[in-house]
């Protein structure tokens, strides 16, 4: 089974409390040298992989992650992966900035789509789905492991104990993770596979998909209601590495575009809608070259979240450390934000995490807590980035600091005197950090803090709540350093859920940690 590379290796830790399975991806240091460039507010830098061995590794432990011990496999030992109408895709987005976000892709989508999920089932049907896990097999070839592999593609399906690989079957659950995730360019429905474009055109004339359906029968047969549509080819490089690999700089060939559409004639003599070449309602692909199938006709599900609206150089408030858009989207998407729910950044700084909350849920309601002055964080101007973008504010932006009891109050109070469904904490590093009189991280004084809230009745994050957050850390420092102890942890009430390694620079590494509240 092929993987793409990620630049951290993770360890998969799975717990068992009281029949309820919970993943603990732990994420250790990767064998990597980093080369230092220009240290930007994004925090660019380029990073030089050493060895082939760390992708070996690698590949051991996302192998771990796919597969059960009870699951059918192949003659390698391989879950076996049946392309057909129905098998999702998702395309990646390229990094770039080398190692700076392939390691989230599948944890960002995966709490993505179970935040969709619960909201779509009853509460008598969350205890069977919560035992699927999603399962990503490579789609397209390996051209060079050390490159980011513009265009990266996956299948992805619903992997249960009993059942091994299944398609997922609601869309509309899988859009919807599709439209929250940063991480993901878009992704595909396959409508059918074949060995030859003729075979293509007549699998899907004779399948159920809902959207080919439409163009071919529109609604009370008025062409004008027909869907606009396009088809265009994409090939991708097999082990010869001698074909043509559609990516960022390089298109496939019109001319086989023009013989493939030829030969779908059978098909799309059918449609009724308009051609459109921009933005269609239904945007067909015939992807050549993927694994596990040699012709594949898919329709495009949807496209992921425009983090670059929110981008530190688009916006009025303007400060020295902004968080990047796609950490922001990752950590809200980790904290499985939904609609209504009650957020807090403790130190919100230009409010990078709840412009994306309020992106991603316009009905949220969100509190920003930050110690710094007007002149440092201009709050009249972090306004006027969300109400310029048509996004609901926060409800109050508080100057004051978080470990401060009445400020807390003065949050809670903010939201109807309620518990807060999510905390996304993007703590201060550096300087600032160790400017503190006692030197305790930030993170375990947050903590603290909570568990002082809970003794006196006034909890901060209500039960199921989900506290995201990032730890820093410097060369030769271990994580766990800024996090609290089991004991500090069993006080406030906080199970930790995952860790996860983010490398900024030779020097510096910043680990997202969630913690779930479970009174």
């Amino acid at each position: 089974m092929k993987t793409f590379t990620l630049l951290s290796v993770s360890i998969i830790l799975v717990l068992s409390n009281a029949g309820m399975i919970s993943t603990a991806l732990i994420a250790a240091r990767s064998i990597s040298c980093y080369k230092r460039t220009n240290f930007n507010c994004w925090r660019h830098l380029t990073i030089q992989s050493k060895i082939n061995t760390t992708y070996r590794q690698q590949d051991q432990v996302r192998r771990c992650l796919t597969t059960s011990s009870d699951d059918p496999k192949d003659s390698q030992g391989h879950n076996p992966i049946v392309v057909g109408s129905g098998t999702k895709l998702v395309l990646w987005r390229g990094e770039g900035t080398k190692g700076y976000s392939l390691q989230f892709r599948h944890l960002e989508f995966t709490n993505a789509f179970a935040t969709s999920r619960d909201a779509h089932v009853s509460a008598d049907s969350k205890a069977f789905i919560d035992a699927e896990e999603l399962t990503f097999e490579d789609a397209t070839p390996v051209v060079d492991e050390f490159d980011d592999l513009y265009g990266a593609m996956q299948y992805v399906y619903n992997n249960t104990k009993h059942h091994g690989h299944k398609d997922i079957s609601c869309e509309d659950q899988f859009a919807q993770a599709t439209r929250r995730s940063s991480l993901v360019r878009e992704t595909y429905n396959v409508i059918a596979v074949g060995d030859t474009y003729r075979q293509l055109a007549n699998e899907a004339l004779m399948g159920n998909d809902e959207i080919i359906s439409d163009m071919i029968h529109p609604i009370n047969n008025n062409n004008t209601n027909a869907p606009s549509w396009c088809v265009r080819l994409r090939q991708y490089a097999t082990d010869d590495h001698k074909n043509a690999r559609f990516g960022s700089s390089k298109r496939s060939s019109m001319k086989k575009e023009r013989e493939a559409l030829k030969e779908l004639t059978p098909l799309l003599e059918h449609f009724r809608g308009p051609v459109k070449l921009r933005d269609p309602e239904c945007a067909l692909y015939i992807f050549e070259g993927l694994n596990h199938a040699n012709k594949v006709l898919v329709r495009k599900i949807d496209s992921g979240a425009s983090t670059q609206s929110i981008a530190p150089n688009t916006r009025k408030c303007i400060t020295r450390t902004p968080l990047c858009p796609l950490a922001s989207f990752i950590m809200c998407n980790l904290s499985r934000i939904k609609e209504g729910d009650r957020v807090l950044d403790p130190y919100s700084g230009s409010c990078s995490t709840l412009l994306a909350s309020a992106m991603m849920v316009p009905t949220s309601q969100s509190v920003g807590i930050e110690l710094a002055a007007d002149d440092v964080v201009n709050r009249d101007r972090i306004i006027e980035d969300f109400v310029s973008r048509g996004l609901v504010p926060p409800v109050q932006l508080i100057h004051g600091d978080c470990t401060d009891a009445d400020v807390r109050d003065i949050a809670r109070n903010a939201v109807g005197n309620k518990a807060f469904d999510v905390i996304l904490a993007d703590p201060p590093y550096g300087r600032r950090e160790k400017a503190t009189k006692d030197r305790v991280p930030p993170l375990v004084k947050l903590i603290e803090c909570i568990e002082a809230d809970f003794r006196s009745g006034k909890p901060l994050l209500r039960n199921g709540g989900r506290l995201v957050a990032f730890v820093p850390t410097n060369d030769g420092e271990v994580y766990s350093s800024g996090l609290p102890s089991q004991a500090d942890l069993d006080r406030a009430h906080l199970k930790l859920i995952s860790v996860t390694e983010q490398p900024l620079s030779d020097t510096l590494s910043r680990w997202l940690v969630v913690f779930k509240c479970v009174h």
